[in-house]
Parts: structure tokens; sequence; C-alpha cells
């Protein structure tokens, strides 16, 4: 037996590094995302694979799969329907070994969730490595590293949603209307501010479906009913 496979026999019983005895035979899935649709108009998913594949490339890792490529919320890892496939193949998997990411908080920004999903793959033998946050994660140092960036993602998350609702509160009292405008009126800008104004095919028929039931108590089919076809069509509501 050459000396170098005799080694690798022992190297399976050894307590060192496990992404050195793993240098040989690696495999990996990519996994990229945007927060949001009009993310994608940009170069930052083309950024991320690009660089995902070159790390691979450098480490000697064999990319199995690609997952994401599109834009998925951070709220919550569940309504991710990529990430869910990913972690689905992974539990599947006996050959992967490591997940790469572009940076931690395109893998996910739920805080203790990610950290826990983190230590799941861990105990399979997988490992999640972020291009721009280099951290070896088989030791305790580097570990506390990567659970670290994972927090601090879902802290910055918070603290963005906490200054968005901050001003969307401060638009509201000024009398501008934040969102999708509801039936009945169009989203306009007014001086530059955006806000909202009476829709004229469709308003005078919503006050009349709330007079109906506020003052006559009626259901919404019982409205949908009485509803003169002759008159304004709710098909043409926000059109």
């Amino acid at each position: 037996m050459k000396k170098q496979e005799s080694q690798d026999i022992f190297a399976q019983f050894a307590k060192g590094k496990k992404n050195q005895i793993r240098s040989i035979d690696r495999k990996a899935v990519i996994y990229t995302r945007v927060s949001s649709y009009e993310q994608l108009n940009n170069t930052s998913l083309e950024i991320q694979q690009r660089e995902c594949r070159t790390f691979c490339l450098r480490h000697g890792l064999e990319i199995v799969e690609e997952f994401g490529g599109t834009y998925e919320s951070a709220k919550s890892d569940d309504e991710r329907k990529e990430f869910k496939a990913m972690i689905q193949f992974l539990n599947r998997s006996r050959t992967v070994t490591d997940v790469v990411v572009y940076d931690l908080s395109r893998f996910s920004r739920t805080g203790g969730p990610a950290v826990a999903t983190i230590d799941r793959l861990k105990e399979k033998g997988i490992d999640v490595h972020a291009v721009t946050q280099p951290a070896d994660t088989d030791t305790a140092a580097g570990k506390m590293m990567q659970s670290m960036s994972l927090i601090y993602s879902h802290i910055d998350n918070q603290m963005r949603r906490e200054k968005s609702v901050a001003g969307m509160i401060a638009r509201l009292r000024k009398g501008f209307y934040c969102g999708t405008a509801p039936h009945g009126y169009l989203n306009t800008k007014v001086d530059g501010e955006k806000t909202i104004v009476p829709d004229p095919n469709c308003a005078k028929l919503i006050k009349l479906i709330f007079r109906l039931k506020a003052e006559q108590g009626l259901t919404n089919e019982e409205i949908r009913i009485l509803r003169n076809p002759a008159s304004i069509q709710m098909s043409t509501c926000g059109s």
C-alpha cells in the first residue's frame, strides 16, 4: 500500500480539520439570491454566481447543483422556495460536502434559525462557506465568527425594517399613502410626492358598495346581484 493511501485511511480516524480530510472529491452546491424583484435588473446575481463558481474552482469543489438565482425574501426561510429546495436536496444527498454563498446574508437573515440550520448541515458533514466572509468552521473561533455574522445580518434586517416603518408612519401623518393604492384609487405623484387619487372608473361604485354594506347590511354576494350591468363595471377598477 502506498504511503499516501495509508495516510488517507488513518486520517479518517483522526481529530484533525475535516476540510483537510475532504480535500479530494468534494462536491458543492451554490445558492444565490437577491431580496427584491427590482434587484433582478442589476448585476448582483451575476456577481454572486461568478464569485461562488470561482471559489469552488479555487478550492477544488465540484459543483453538482445551483439553487436560487432569483429574488427571495429573507423574512422567513420557510417561505423561500429555492432555499427550501436546496435544504431538501442536501437532506437527500449523501455526497455533497459544501454549500457556497457570496455572503452569509444571502444564505439567511433569520439569525438563530439560520445558525441552527447550519448546525444541522454540519452534523451531516456539510460546511457552509461565504466567499466574502471566510472562516474555518472546524474551529470554535471560526464557528463563532460565522454565527456572529448570521446574527448581525438578522439585527441589520430588523433595524432596516424599523427605519422603513418609521418612514411610512411619518408619510402617513403627512397625508401620503404608502404602497399599492386600494380599490377605488390610483397611485400618482403630487408635487413629486407619491400619493393616491380617486379612480374615476370605479370610485363611485366602491363608495356605493360601502354604503350598501353599512346602511343595509347586505352581503358581498347580494351586492353583486343588485349591481346594474349598465353602470360602471368592476373589471375597470385599477386599470
